[in-house]
């Protein structure tokens, strides 16, 4: 789930820093660079969004509402699909 997470961080938040780093690390790569990557991606994501929901501080360049709204569905899916 958390690749499905960064993939959708990169489509959403392309100016953020994580993204551009992202980009800037593995864009140019083959696919097999990039899947190697996005799963890169995805585990500083988490410590980012863990950081988002214990403190409220945003990821560099991330904008407010759009991170609001994707956590909130993420959390809203994972509570109806435990159910």
């Amino acid at each position: 789930m958390a690749i499905e997470i960064a993939w959708g961080w990169r489509r959403f938040q392309p100016e953020s820093a994580l993204s551009r780093w992202y980009q800037e690390r593995f864009g140019q790569g083959s696919s097999r660079i990039r899947r190697i990557g996005i799963v890169a991606l995805a585990r500083r994501l988490l410590v980012e969004l863990w950081r988002y929901l214990e403190t409220g501080a945003l990821p560099f360049r991330a904008l407010p509402a759009v991170l609001h709204d994707f956590v909130l569905a993420r959390r809203m899916k994972v509570t109806f699909e435990n159910r």
